[in-house]
């Protein structure tokens, strides 16, 4: 297992190579960032920076020429994108090792839309998930931020898993349901037979799920060494050079989901010590939510998801 300080290594060399390659990084974001809704159009709010102002940038410093391929190019944009808006707030969720495995095993029916996945409590977050199999696919976490495009109004969700062979995963995030989502991307961009297909959907579809339980209406996030504090979007500083932001100086690890952990675990350990014979069933977790508003304005989902219950078991009423 690694440790805090490892992970927050690791993530730092990460950030720390792309400052390098821009050495004049958090002077472009700022300036960006100020001119947005001026001579830039105002983006949404929970849009950092449109995907086109980090396409500038990468093409500013690397010119992008025709014999470079098309991936290699939106691997760097995503680089770039993904180390320049994580810098700013350095979150860290480490979830809680008795609810990742209950939130990976969580499907997602339905018209579950993914335009929940708006509410991401800052512009970009690292879920660390260490030595975790999903799919068989080892993965040691991901980052996920939110991209908007300018020209094409698109907006997207952006995974880059971490491992060994990182790649990235970009869903769109309009008008759609997060099933249509997943499976339309993987049909668009991997060339995969249906067992292949099918693997992939799993394993995005876990991705997207532990997303849903940080996005929803209760989580359990917090850091414990500061108790009254919840991640929240980066807000600029007035300074006598005008408003401006400033990156985090270190990573702040926040806790996802220890309490609800906690009661899994020993439920766990409750079915283990009963044996086979009196070995208690562990029904699946799963999503509930219910729309609110008028039906003829804008309307809002709300939802929580609802851990795996014993039946059979002491722990059935709790």
């Amino acid at each position: 297992m690694k440790t805090k300080n490892q992970i927050k290594n690791r993530l730092r060399g990460f950030v720390n190579s792309i400052e390098n390659k821009y050495p004049h990084l958090d002077q472009w974001i700022n300036d960006l960032r100020l001119r947005k809704g001026k001579d830039l159009p105002r983006c949404p709010s929970w849009c950092f920076l449109p995907i086109d102002a980090w396409t500038s940038m990468a093409r500013t410093k690397h010119g992008f020429t025709e014999d470079i391929p098309p991936d290699d190019i939106i691997k760097e944009i995503i680089n770039l994108q993904i180390a320049g808006t994580w810098q700013y707030s350095q979150g860290i969720y480490s979830i809680d090792n008795s609810l990742l495995p209950a939130l990976i095993d969580t499907e997602i029916k339905g018209d579950f839309p993914i335009d929940v996945l708006h509410r991401l409590p800052e512009y970009a977050l690292y879920i660390s998930t260490p030595n975790c199999t999903i799919a068989d696919l080892k993965i040691d976490g991901f980052f996920v931020t939110l991209e908007f495009n300018i020209l094409s109004q698109d907006e997207r969700i952006v995974l880059y898993i971490d491992r060994e062979d990182p790649f990235i995963i970009r869903l769109p995030l309009k008008e759609i349901t997060i099933s249509e989502a997943i499976e339309s991307t993987i049909e668009e961009n991997f060339e995969v037979d249906k067992k292949e297909f099918d693997r992939t959907v799993t394993f995005v579809s876990a991705i997207i799920s532990i997303l849903l339980y940080i996005c929803s209406d209760a989580p359990e996030i917090e850091d414990l060494e500061r108790p009254n504090e919840f991640p929240k979007r980066l807000r600029p500083k007035k300074t006598k050079f005008g408003w401006k932001i400033f990156p985090q100086s270190k990573p702040i690890f926040w806790d996802v989901g220890k309490g609800i952990g906690k009661k899994l675990y020993l439920a766990e350990q409750e079915d283990a010590r009963l044996g086979s014979a009196k070995r208690t069933h562990l029904r699946r977790g799963h999503w509930h939510g219910f729309w609110t508003g008028k039906r003829d304005a804008e309307r809002r989902l709300k939802y929580n998801w609802i851990p795996p219950l014993i039946a059979g078991g002491k722990n059935e009423k709790d």
